[in-house]
């Protein structure tokens, strides 16, 4: 480990971390449930095996806490003759950004106040769960292929007219139109694009 992610796990440079059986005793790995990672299941020691391991989350912290949400990425390194020379993880605490998306859920969920985002270039729409709930569907729904049949017939033209002036101008839209919703239930909802 560098002086930096020793750091960030809340060990400073404690010299006692440098080896696969003396980290356990000094920092915990947790997966995101909080179960405690053996050190033969440590992404890099995964990767140093030949799996693909990848992105994995991950909570670390000095041993009995506290500990902060990481994102690691884990590979293999081989040399040009295919000989295994070792492996490397970088590591990234992603526990502020995890705090305000908790934060922003829980606003939404508390207000009723769905979101959504529209990704022109690759064809993206994606919603959060308080949106599809409003909506009254399931968290798997795609909302984008159920709010044709949802939205309420005598409103279509004017969200479809709204949608349109957005994603063409480039500009705002703010109406307010009608869904029916999976269980036969009218709702009124507000919608505003930028």
């Amino acid at each position: 480990t560098n002086r930096a992610a020793r750091i960030r796990a809340g060990v400073g440079d404690n010299p006692r971390i440098v080896s696969q059986e003396a980290a356990p005793g000094v920092v915990d790995t947790l997966d995101m449930q909080g179960k405690r990672l053996a050190p033969q299941d440590y992404p890099l020691i995964r990767a140093l095996r030949g799996e693909d391991v990848g992105t994995v989350e991950l909570l670390l912290g000095p041993v009995g806490g506290p500990y902060r949400e990481h994102l690691t990425h884990s590979a293999q390194i081989v040399g040009p003759d295919g000989v295994v020379l070792g492996a490397v993880s970088a590591v990234a605490d992603i526990s502020v950004e995890r705090a305000a998306t908790r934060g922003l859920i829980e606003a939404q969920r508390i207000g009723q106040l769905g979101s959504f985002s529209y990704d022109r270039n690759h064809d993206v729409f994606t919603c959060s769960e308080q949106l599809l709930r409003n909506w009254g569907l399931p968290p798997d729904a795609d909302l984008a292929l159920a709010s044709s049949e949802m939205i309420h017939g005598d409103d279509r033209e004017l969200v479809v007219e709204n949608w349109n002036r957005a994603l063409t101008e480039g500009g705002r839209a703010r109406f307010e139109h009608r869904i029916v919703r999976p269980d036969g239930e009218v709702r009124f909802l507000r919608t505003d694009i930028e």
